[in-house]
């Protein structure tokens, strides 16, 4: 983690925020932090700049507007991108989150309860199949008849598909009777196995989430 805590970077032209920034963490060990800036213009012009100069993962946490809780089809993806970054920083992954200061100063779920409501299903795990599906329910996941986007699921027979909130792809879960027999992320346009994986963690799809 960066040992220095808080560093206010005044008097410097916008062209040189990066290598300043990029300066600062080439000194650092390994670990996670925040810029905070004053749009999200800004956010984002930053954070392409920072792509030359920090071997990290670059995050842009967008704003949020007042009252905004639940996603809906046209405005959901800056929720999602919040949730993909709230799982980069819960999981310990050595990032850079970009911030403008109206985002960063909005309340996040406690992380033990964004923790405690994810689910991991592993290869040859036992599982019900109901409380599986009441679950991603309650996460905010929208169950489908085909799943096209992400904070979607589906159930046919004995196959789960899942879109997770920070997937690049979906997964498609096959049971064999109770038993996970195998997990597999696949593409949504052809439907063919893209990698075979011993598990996936599925992290909620809404900032605040249903009640148990």
């Amino acid at each position: 983690m960066i040992k220095k805590g808080m560093i206010n970077i005044t008097g410097a032209a916008e062209s040189r925020v990066a290598p300043v920034i990029g300066k600062i963490l080439k000194e650092e060990a390994k670990g996670q932090c925040l810029v905070v800036v004053s749009s999200y213009i800004r956010a984002k012009r930053l954070a392409t700049d920072l792509s030359f100069f920090v071997d990290k993962n670059i995050y842009v946490l967008p704003p949020e507007e007042e009252g905004f809780i639940r996603y809906e089809a046209k405005n959901h993806d800056q929720m999602l991108q919040r949730l993909k970054i709230l799982k980069a920083l819960r999981t310990g992954e050595d990032c850079l989150v970009v911030a403008p200061a109206t985002g960063a100063i909005r309340k996040l779920p406690p992380h033990q309860t964004f923790d405690d409501s994810a689910i991991k299903l592993t290869l040859g795990e036992e599982i019900d199949l109901e409380l599986v599906k009441e679950k991603l329910v309650r996460m905010g996941y929208e169950r489908v008849p085909l799943v096209e986007a992400k904070g979607e699921f589906s159930i046919r027979g004995s196959i789960i598909d899942i879109f997770t909130a920070d997937g690049e792809a979906p997964y498609r879960v096959e049971l064999f009777d109770t038993e996970i027999d195998s997990i597999r992320s696949f593409d949504l346009d052809t439907q063919r196995s893209i990698e075979s994986l011993k598990f996936v963690e599925v992290y909620p799809a809404e900032q605040l989430l249903k009640d148990r």
